[in-house]
């Protein structure tokens, strides 16, 4: 298991801020389903240039193929230009 961090936007503000939650709730359903828990979820500020996201999730190594395409899925239903990934293969407590 690893901790990955999902991070995505609207950069050129395509979306409504209706269309904008609802690609929040798509791409909270699709992390849900290969994953095993979402840790944590951070937002930006309404009044930033545009809207971000970032999820912590724990998944299982081999659940992640099934949660790429299921992102990409997603970040192309909503025509927005990406999604990052990162996984943490460490981590240090400060």
């Amino acid at each position: 298991m690893t901790t990955l961090y999902v991070v995505a936007g609207d950069p050129d503000r395509q979306l409504s801020p209706d269309m904008w939650r609802e690609y929040l709730t798509a791409l909270r359903r699709a992390i849900e389903k290969h994953a095993t828990r979402i840790q944590g979820s951070w937002q930006s500020d309404p009044a930033d240039a545009w809207p971000s996201v970032c999820l912590a999730v724990r998944v299982q190594l081999d659940a992640l193929p099934g949660l790429r395409a299921s992102l990409s899925s997603v970040r192309a239903f909503y025509g927005l230009p990406s999604i990052a990934l990162a996984v943490a293969d460490t981590h240090l407590f400060l």
